[in-house]
């Protein structure tokens, strides 16, 4: 096997002595013996023969695992986010016409706690089956929420509210219904809320303002305020 191996690859000292007889030559006759190889051996010839193959199918590989964790990364912030821009001025001054949102929504932000006082939610408006408004929580459900002089009274206790601009001067009263909130915008002048189309129904939550990303100067966290008796 030796000496066929050599002059397979030296066919120039091939003499009439040491030719292969027609039986030694039906015994060579495959190619994989003649080298010395098995048939695996033979097979596996070609894909070593092409490493430009080899790093393609590397490549593709790479691509394929890029799009599908982007693809999970894309569905995974779909699914607990959503992106909005504020219309209208009902929330000034702390909300502007024009400013993006990123909102938490509420299976997540209030997956382990239930809304609270001061946040300021993204709904379903209970009149409309198309329009997304943006209010701040001020009533929790149980509670007696008064108005009196424009300055807000929780069971007869009056909350700090700085976040505020004009207030109007009226007097009013809600009973806020388990299972709804009573919600406000922080221009409450101009703003279309709790006071005239009643208690919002936590189910009509879609999630919490958690970001503005822009313009630019509005880039943070959402703050939510802490009122008198909560720290304590």
């Amino acid at each position: 096997m030796h000496a066929t191996r050599r002059l397979f690859g030296d066919p120039c000292q091939m003499t009439p002595e040491n030719l292969p007889s027609q039986t030694s030559a039906h015994l060579v006759s495959d190619p994989s013996q003649a080298y010395g190889l098995t048939l695996l051996d033979v097979l596996d010839e070609p894909l070593h023969s092409k490493p430009v193959l080899a790093r393609l199918r590397h490549v593709l590989r790479e691509i394929l695992e890029t799009v599908a964790l982007a693809a999970v990364i894309w569905l995974m912030i779909n699914l607990t986010t959503a992106r909005y821009i504020v219309e209208g001025r009902s929330m000034e001054p702390n909300l502007h016409p024009g400013q993006y949102l990123i909102v938490l929504r509420a299976e997540l932000a209030y997956a382990v706690a239930p809304p609270q006082r001061g946040d300021i939610v993204v709904f379903h408006f209970p009149n409309s089956l198309t329009d997304d408004y943006v209010k701040r929580i001020i009533g929790l459900p149980g509670e007696l929420v008064s108005i009196e002089g424009g300055r807000v009274h929780i069971d007869g206790a009056l909350i700090d509210e700085p976040y505020l601009g004009n207030l109007p001067r009226t007097d009013q009263s809600w009973t806020v219904p388990e299972g709804h909130y009573f919600v406000m915008g922080d221009n409450r002048p101009g703003s279309h809320d709790s006071r005239s189309w009643g208690a919002l129904a936590e189910e009509r939550i879609v999630g919490k303002a958690w970001i503005s990303y822009w313009p630019s100067t509005e880039w943070g966290i959402i703050p939510r305020p802490i009122y008198g008796g909560e720290g304590d």
